[in-house]
């Protein structure tokens, strides 16, 4: 069951109180409605709100239509309150984090109400889901924030306004002057003869832009969405491909630029490399770097050789997306999974090596490198995710690891060209199109292990044989998994399913039993033998017999 987990830091810091006691709070039992129905038409009812009362030292406290996942039935709230000397100000943060898988099924509204004691002032600084700012409570009346917005199009850009906080997100480009180079985002915005303070900045919000070499970041901009405590963890300017160098204001608290190279202020997360920047390699990545963020290398149009040093402990999704020329990436060696779509559509990437604590390939990894041409997978790996190798052109050969369990779906589509793959007896599952379109494969060897083989799983192949050695049970197996395969692929399979099989396969379909006498006459004709035709004892015969069973080339022919 998936779960929302709700993090509540509180950090009670009294004015006039040299030597503020740490408090210990306490919550009463989390309340979720569950999913709710929402109108089409938006109300003030399904809007995001805020309610929180006071009354005495306690206070309640009330998230309503918080958008989660719809699985969600129950919460975790963990609280802390820190206290120092010298504190003139009291701050309330309250973090919402739900926890999703990224093939996340839906989302919907919930309502989440706790309770807050021992809190004993009513003005306080509240960073809470969306909100930010400072809150002055009545005893006993509750205090209603709605997250009410209007998008509007201010000097050529597109803002989102949220008027309760007079703050506005950058979310993209509306009209756009070619001939303008540079763009500094503006600190702050008017409209209506009312002033907005531009905090956020949405992801990929200058889209395809061709024209802009610079982007000058003001102090203000200090996360993706209104309340935001995260900052920024994705490269928010990944599709701007003409960018050059990107330069932040000396006085944000959030983020800073390295040579045109974009970090979070204590430059631990590398957000944003400029796609084009004119080197070919970037090679000195500083110790203090600890991740790189979604898409940070996103549409990159020059480098050609990229080193992550052994510091950098996490790499973000979609990380050299379409990079142009990218040819060689040494990864870190403390990494212990390689993201969503790393190298997706890398047409250059002729090798990588993997580190060896990896245990986990995810989806798209390096679906369209079209110049690899071959891989080792490291014996940690026991996992990779949907269409890890699809379109991998030039694979020719592919080392599996040991203890990789299942070949999910679209692993291997349209690897025309690989030739030799051996799947290891850890494996228990096929998946759908695994090896569609692998032309140039021309045996294929399932072992005892694989209880499982998807729809189309050999579509387009041209075997010359393959081998099923489990028994599999009839609700798993698929009606299509011979769909479009070459009918002259023989099929071995366990002598108690022949007949079985024959329902499934038009082509021929044999017991294993047979398989290795077959496969002694096939040696015996590749090692020397002249005659092309054997007879079922693997003893030569000048010509093929009119009539009866006899093997041509290794392969069994019945007349």
């Amino acid at each position: 069951m998936k779960k929302i987990i709700l993090l509540l830091t509180a950090a009670l810091l009294f004015e006039g109180i040299m030597n503020a006691q740490e408090q210990k709070l306490n919550t009463s039992e989390v309340i979720s409605s569950g999913c709710l129905s929402r109108s089409l038409e938006e109300t003030e009812s399904a809007l995001p709100t805020i309610v929180l009362k006071k009354e005495e030292n306690t206070l309640s406290v009330q998230l309503l239509n918080y958008e989660g996942n719809c699985g969600t039935t129950d919460f975790k709230i963990d609280n802390k309150v820190d206290a120092g000397n010298d504190v003139t100000t009291c701050s309330l943060n309250v973090n919402v984090t739900p926890v999703i898988s990224r093939e996340a099924d839906c989302t919907c509204p919930f309502n989440i109400s706790f309770t807050v004691f021992d809190l004993n002032t009513n003005s306080f600084y509240l960073t809470c889901w969306w909100y930010e700012g400072q809150i002055e409570l009545t005893e006993g009346e509750p205090l209603v924030l709605v997250y009410r917005t209007e998008d509007v199009v201010i000097d050529g850009l597109k803002y989102r306004l949220l008027r309760i906080t007079h703050q506005a997100k950058l979310l993209y480009q509306n009209t756009w002057d070619d001939k303008l180079k540079t763009l500094r985002i503006p600190s702050e915005v008017e409209y209506d003869g009312e002033k907005y303070t531009v905090t956020s900045v949405n992801q990929s919000v200058f889209g395809s832009n061709s024209s802009i070499t610079k982007i000058i970041i003001p102090k203000t901009i200090k996360n993706t969405e209104f309340g935001s405590t995260e900052g920024i963890t994705f490269n928010p300017f990944s599709s701007c491909i003409s960018v050059e160098s990107m330069e932040v204001e000396e006085d944000n608290p959030v983020l800073c630029s390295v040579d045109g190279v974009l970090f979070n202020k204590e430059k631990a997360l590398l957000i944003a490399y400029p796609p084009c920047s004119l080197l070919e390699s970037y090679t000195t990545i500083s110790d203090k770097v600890k991740e790189i963020a979604n898409g940070a290398f996103f549409y990159n149009q020059n480098l050609k050789k990229i080193v992550l040093g052994d510091n950098i402990e996490k790499l973000g999704d979609n990380l050299f997306y379409k990079s142009k020329k990218l040819e060689n990436v040494i990864l870190p060696s403390k990494i212990r999974e390689l993201p969503y779509n790393l190298f997706l559509e890398c047409k250059k990437m002729k090798a990588v090596m993997i580190p060896t604590e990896v245990a986990l390939i995810n989806g798209g990894a390096f679906q369209e490198c079209s110049s690899l041409d071959s891989m080792f997978l490291p014996e940690n790996i026991d996992s990779i995710g949907l269409n890890v190798f699809w379109g991998c052109t030039s694979l020719k050969n592919i080392v599996l690891s040991p203890k990789l369990k299942i070949i999910p779906d679209n692993t291997f589509r349209d690897c025309i060209n690989l030739q030799d793959v051996i799947v290891p007896h850890s494996v228990t599952s096929v998946g759908s199109s695994a090896f569609q379109n692998c032309q140039s494969l021309r045996s294929l060897d399932l072992p005892e292990s694989v209880e499982s083989i998807g729809r189309f799983a050999f579509a387009d192949c041209h075997f010359e044989s393959l081998y099923i050695r489990g028994i599999i049970p009839d609700k798993r197996i698929e009606k299509l998994m011979f769909s479009r395969m070459d009918t002259q692929t023989i099929v071995y399979v366990p002598d108690s399913e022949v007949q079985k099989y024959k329902e499934l396969y038009g082509g021929p379909i044999y017991p294993l039993s047979s398989a290795n006498q077959q496969t002694a006459i096939h040696e015996t004709f590749l090692t020397g033998g002249t005659s092309r035709f054997f007879d079922l004892q693997g003893r030569p015969v000048k010509d093929a017999p009119t009539h009866g069973i006899y093997v041509k080339d290794g392969r069994k022919v019945i007349r």
